[in-house]
């Protein structure tokens, strides 16, 4: 094990109900700073993909070290901003549009379109609005 011991297992696990989820803070901490650290001759931002996890408490630990968030839905965005993230610090790209759109780019939400509907309808709601567009070659 990475670390735990099985000692530690065996303590958890008798005072948590299994399956339970263990992190090292400090590994994590030690993944964000390579990422952070990464050389880029034009600068570069670390958004953490918030469908790897959405641990209220892991989502604070990565605002407070600087990332800024990948969401896939408008649920992963109400999370994010409930772990204390400024909405121009949230991006969302999900496949599905979200139902209250306009009032996520009212707030500030960085959208990415990942279909020719969802472009027709962010240029609909917010026409001349910086957005990213996922192209699948």
């Amino acid at each position: 094990m990475n670390f735990l011991t099985p000692e530690n297992v065996r303590a958890i696990a008798n005072v948590y109900e299994t399956p339970v989820y263990v992190y090292s803070e400090a590994k994590l901490l030690e993944a964000m700073k390579q990422f952070l650290a990464f050389p880029s001759a034009f600068g570069h931002r670390v958004r953490f993909a918030m469908k790897a996890n959405s641990n209220r408490n892991i989502l604070k630990l990565f605002k407070n070290q600087g990332l800024l968030i990948d969401a896939s839905s408008e649920y992963e965005v109400l999370r994010a901003l409930n772990a204390g993230f400024q909405p121009q610090n949230i991006q969302l790209s999900g496949q599905e549009s979200p139902r209250n759109l306009k009032t996520l780019l009212e707030n500030g939400i960085f959208l990415v379109a990942t279909s020719l509907k969802q472009l027709e309808n962010i240029g609909k709601l917010s026409r001349g609005r910086e957005i990213g567009i996922r192209l699948n070659p």
